[in-house]
């Protein structure tokens, strides 16, 4: 007897060692994403505006650093990698450009397709990233600690179908898209 257990919202998990991803969502954003309105973050496997962006990682860049602090404050002998978290935290909340640099210099990062938004954790030695700009290295910085990886609904097929097998699937207005296969 197979037992299904429901690890996060919205994603189906077996004990099966392929992988399995799906995702659902109205037919308007599935179409405002693929026209370039939204962003697409997977780890959360939510849309966002671009304009949401800046307020969503300002707010959870504070909590984030507030939260560590706490953690930090509350251990008789804190780990190196919270000291480390804990001071790039403060970095990047003592930096945050406004509101206007942030959503220019995204869109930037978009329509060059810079794949350390796509990242979770970028990779700091590749060639991509030393060639950034200061304001381009926070934002991929602070959305890498806040929301994950934001794709565009192009760069998130050319990311997933080097590994997976991809589909979309529309339905009384409802599409599912996602990915199987093993890894």
């Amino acid at each position: 007897k197979k037992i299904m257990i429901s690890t996060r919202e919205s994603v189906f998990e077996s004990n099966s060692s392929s992988t399995h991803c799906l995702t659902m969502t109205s037919e308007s954003n599935f179409e405002n994403w693929k026209n370039g309105k939204v962003l697409y973050d997977v780890d959360s496997q939510s849309f966002y505006e671009k304009s949401e962006i800046y307020e969503q990682v300002c707010k959870e860049l504070s909590e984030n650093l507030e939260e560590s602090k706490k953690d930090f404050e509350s251990r008789e002998n804190p780990s190196d990698w919270l000291k480390v978290r804990v001071k790039e935290l403060e970095e990047l909340n003592y930096t945050i450009p406004t509101k206007e640099v942030f959503e220019d210099t995204l869109s930037k990062l978009i329509s060059k397709d810079c794949q350390q938004l796509q990242e979770a954790r970028f990779d700091e030695d590749s060639e991509e990233f030393k060639n950034l700009s200061d304001i381009e290295k926070w934002i991929c910085e602070a959305v890498g600690y806040t929301l994950g990886s934001l794709f565009t609904y192009s760069s998130y097929y050319d990311y997933i179908e080097n590994e997976y097998e991809t589909f979309e699937d529309t339905y009384n207005g409802v599409v599912a898209f996602g990915y199987f296969g093993y890894n």
